[in-house]
């Protein structure tokens, strides 16, 4: 009897633990089925499918397609990190034998929008791969004059690019395995895109409007990102996961980045807890992304979140300190050790090492330069941080390293009185105008302007030494006082014959970069 009792006892203590692991087992079962049951966080974006008809006639002209597929993805990366991850422009390259779009018919250009409309008739009706933007890539010489077309006849987007297209603009980049001059002429298609998709009344109201460089590209991309994408007659909208409500996808491999391979984290906000979103890692600098999960991207021992400018090493305050012209360089303070964009290397096929230096007192605002390579120096000054365009106090300067004088040196009047000069018809007006010297003179003196250059040996190295100093101005708004900020753009050229060839910025290209002195 007592072995039974116990028995039964066991077998009771059994089937309640039975009966609580199976009770554990529904319970997690049906937290794991309300987990997948959850919506995700969803984010959307419009894709836009890009046909770019590519006409090959082989030779020596012959356009590489894989060349031209990275040049249009830099594009596509450029307008999905300003739109806010928005916009994905995707190219869909096709290569079209040269018969089947004869040269004749591309040549008779004479009235463009005809020849525009009857090019999209043709596309319509060959029936190659429907898509609402259509970029034919042409040899040279197929178009008369040798300029990128587009038409937009309400609902597709065409545009007639020739390779070899004389760009005005380039991206910051020394890739080989890019065609660098279609990379600007490619987005300037996607620029018309947005216009017409998201900003009719603009586009149609100044169709002629142009963008000239990369920062005014970008400035509209950001337009973008308070604007709904869903009525965008190009494309479709896309739907993504987003864990954290960053505003960039988690696992995207449609695009051309995401939270994996950007290297953030899909759960946080901020990775690496430095003050500055992920978000804002990605898209506030004009040509690259901050580093997410390094908390001082540029190691200069201030957090990226604190960091004026988190992606260089820069010191942008500057002392009060009256340096000596004839005291060696290293001796004055130097604000950049390096230049931060390099855009291919130079003819003499050595990388370009710079580093500048600046001060100011209560009469001068010094700079000075020091390079491996004999560069002409291109400084544009903004002394009332306003921006360039604006009033009388935008400085151009130009300086030859082998010189003693300015190989330019003027000043940027854009205020009324300068654009309303009898017979003035351009959109700016420099201070070395004969019209505006008779009415207003000069606003600056050259003789006023200290200015040296100096080709100094170090190690069995040539050093290009370049010292300036520019004299406060009441004028052009150069107060040198503290707290005072100046915007700057420094540009290292190259030039050999007749040719100027851009090597190398301080700073983001088409960007000002702004000092406060101290």
């Amino acid at each position: 009897m007592v072995y039974m009792k116990y028995h039964l006892m066991d077998r009771l203590v059994c089937c309640k633990r039975i009966v609580i692991m199976l009770t554990m087992t529904l319970c997690w079962m049906s937290v794991a089925d309300f987990a997948k049951s959850e919506p995700q966080p969803l984010l959307r974006y419009q894709r836009i499918n890009v046909l770019f008809l590519v006409l090959n006639n082989g030779g020596a002209s012959a356009i590489d397609s894989p060349t031209l597929r990275r040049s249009a993805e830099i594009v596509r990366l450029f307008a999905w990190r300003h739109s806010g991850c928005k916009l994905d422009f995707k190219p869909i390259l096709i290569d079209v034998k040269p018969d089947l779009v004869a040269k004749e018919f591309l040549s008779h250009s004479e009235n463009e929008s005809e020849f525009l409309k009857d090019l999209l008739a043709y596309h319509l009706k060959s029936k190659s791969q429907d898509c609402n933007l259509v970029i034919y890539v042409v040899p040279g010489g197929y178009l008369e004059r040798n300029r990128m077309l587009s038409y937009f006849n309400g609902q597709r987007l065409i545009a007639v690019i020739p390779i070899d297209y004389p760009s005005p603009v380039f991206y910051p980049t020394h890739d080989p395995q890019l065609y660098h001059h279609l990379i600007w002429p490619i987005l300037n298609v996607y620029i018309q895109a947005a216009r017409h998709a998201y900003m009719p009344d603009s586009a149609e109201k100044n169709p002629g409007i142009k963008i000239q460089e990369f920062k005014s590209a970008a400035d509209l991309f950001r337009l973008v990102r308070s604007i709904d994408v869903s009525e965008d007659p190009y494309g479709e909208t896309v739907e993504a996961v987003d864990q954290d409500h960053d505003g960039i996808p988690d696992d995207d491999p449609t695009v051309m980045l995401d939270e994996i391979r950007f290297g953030s984290s899909a759960k946080l906000i901020d990775s690496d807890q430095d003050a500055l979103s992920d978000f804002d890692e990605l898209v506030t600098l004009l040509y690259r992304a901050t580093d997410p999960k390094n908390i001082d991207t540029d190691r200069d021992g201030i957090s990226d979140g604190q960091d004026r400018y988190p992606h260089i090493p820069v010191q942008p305050e500057i002392p009060k300190f009256t340096p000596s012209f004839d005291d060696p360089i290293d001796r004055w303070y130097i604000v950049s050790r390096e230049l931060q964009y390099t855009f291919y290397k130079s003819d003499l096929e050595r990388e370009i090492e710079s580093q500048l230096y600046m001060s100011w007192d209560d009469e001068f605002l010094y700079i000075a330069s020091a390079t491996n390579i004999p560069c002409y120096l291109e400084f544009f000054i903004d002394s009332n941080h306003d921006g360039w365009e604006v009033g009388c106090d935008n400085y151009y300067l130009v300086i030859d390293p082998f010189s003693s004088r300015f190989e330019e040196l003027k000043v940027l009047d854009n205020t009324s009185r300068a654009l309303n000069l009898p017979g003035q018809t351009m959109a700016m007006v420099w201070d070395n105008e004969t019209d505006y010297i008779s009415q207003y003179g000069r606003l600056i003196d050259e003789s006023e302007v200290r200015l040296a250059t100096k080709i100094r040996s170090d190690s069995g190295e040539d050093r290009f030494i370049v010292k300036f100093a520019l004299p406060a101005n009441e004028q052009t708004g150069l107060l040198l006082r503290e707290g005072k900020q100046i915007g700057i753009k420094a540009y290292y050229n190259l030039k050999l014959f007749d040719r100027v060839k851009l090597i190398g910025s301080l700073y983001e290209p088409d960007s000002f970069f702004t000092i406060e002195l101290r």
